[in-house]
């Protein structure tokens, strides 16, 4: 809230000597004698620490006529120093009386404080009411006034009109503020959504050219022969393509069931065809199908496959049994043994993304795991007891055993 006061005065009376009143009592004789009443308007007003030790000094100005006193009301708006109140005498002949010279004041400026002077001889309350209507800015002063009636409404009254315009810009601050708040959430709503189209438009683009990928790595790695080179960057390719696949494609529902046995002999063709030796270690436990997503677990094997065929190994042995979770709630366990006397895992990138090794030919086969583990929301952890071998072990939902199988261990 402001700490001004606008203390500017408008006199309207057609006697010169009424304004020599006006001013004796509102001058600087009179300052001291108000100090009390401004503690008590800015007490009512909640502003009284403003007004504390302070003296009044009004500025007044005077009109004669009601025309003047409406020139003179324009021509202080336009200057930016509008007056806080005015006090109007009722007859003022031989022009607009004191309630027609108000009217015309309030059309310029209807946030004018006003008393209007009379000895109700010319207009009851009830005329100048119906003529000027209810106004909380009006008050009526009856003749003969009083000193001390005179500096109590300039007090109150300039404090008043001073204390209105500080809250009304208060509130247009805070009105501007909300438009503000408004307008940036209306724009983070738009970029949002423009945001979340071309993520769309990205991520199909992007699940486009990955599937070109596979299909034309699969083919030509298929058919690459003993051309070992061609087919390192073929697989490299084919697992840059599945690595963009699983980071733009959205969540799949749950697949059907599948049977173990079909996972476990498209990994051992996989592994055969690079001259892996493949041998799986099952628990009797062990279901023959499963439902869920465990499909993917098939893509997921392949992985190893692809890390063992990078690091040299010549030996991928998968050991697969039902472990006890939590809520006594059964989860599928895969540990796979990796290795072999030419296996070297420094070209394999065990971290969890790919290409932060400065190794030539690196291959993020392990990383294309955890990534689709993730997907699986299961657990993935790496063991390496030594520079020729590499444990991992897989743990994860398997969905429910749709029949019981159990077996001994089979090669």
């Amino acid at each position: 809230m402001s700490k001004e006061i606008n203390r500017r005065v408008l006199l309207v009376d057609d006697n010169p000597a009424i304004h020599a009143d006006y001013r004796k009592i509102l001058g600087a004789a009179s300052k001291s004698s108000t100090k009390d009443l401004d503690s008590l308007a800015g007490a009512f007003f909640g502003d009284a620490d403003a007004v504390e030790g302070e003296e009044e000094s009004f500025e007044l100005e005077s009109a004669l006529q009601g025309e003047e006193a409406l020139a003179k009301l324009i021509d202080a708006r336009r200057a930016g120093r509008p007056f806080a109140m005015a006090f109007v005498d009722v007859r003022m002949p031989p022009g607009w009386d004191g309630v027609e010279t108000l009217a015309r004041l309030w059309e310029e400026d209807p946030d004018l404080q006003a008393v209007i002077c009379t000895a109700f001889s010319d207009y009851s309350y009830e005329q100048m009411l119906g003529k000027l209507g209810r106004s909380q800015n009006l008050l009526i002063l009856k003749k003969p006034f009083d000193t001390v009636e005179v500096q109590q409404l300039a007090s109150a009254l300039t404090q008043k009109w001073s204390v209105t315009l500080s809250e009304r810009l208060h509130l247009e601050e805070i009105r501007a503020y909300a438009s503000s708040l408004e307008t940036v959430n209306r724009a983070l709503t738009s970029d949002k959504a423009m945001a979340e189209a071309f993520a769309a438009s990205r991520g199909s683009l992007v699940l486009g050219a990955s599937q070109t990928l596979l299909e034309g790595s699969a083919q030509r790695e298929q058919a690459s022969g003993d051309d070992r080179e061609l087919a390192v960057y073929l697989r490299r390719t084919r697992q840059l393509a599945h690595l963009l696949a699983l980071e733009f494609a959205s969540a799949d529902a749950a697949g059907s069931a599948v049977k173990l046995d079909d996972l476990l002999a498209d990994a051992k063709r996989r592994a055969e065809a690079a001259g892996i030796e493949f041998h799986t270690q099952r628990a009797p436990n062990l279901p023959a199908q499963l439902s869920g997503e465990i499909a993917d677990l098939g893509d997921l094997l392949g992985d190893l496959v692809d890390a063992a065929q990078a690091s040299g190994s010549n030996q991928l042995r998968l050991d697969l049994a039902l472990v006890s979770g939590m809520h006594q709630h059964n989860r599928l366990r895969v540990d796979a043994h990796l290795g072999g006397p030419t296996a070297n895992f420094e070209r394999v990138d065990q971290g969890t993304e790919p290409f932060l090794s400065d190794v030539a030919g690196l291959d993020f086969s392990l990383v294309l795991a955890r990534k689709r583990a993730s997907k699986l929301a299961a657990d993935l952890t790496l063991e390496q007891p030594s520079g020729t071998s590499l444990h991992v072990t897989l743990t994860l939902d398997p969905g429910l055993a749709e029949s019981q199988s159990p077996r001994s261990a089979a090669a």
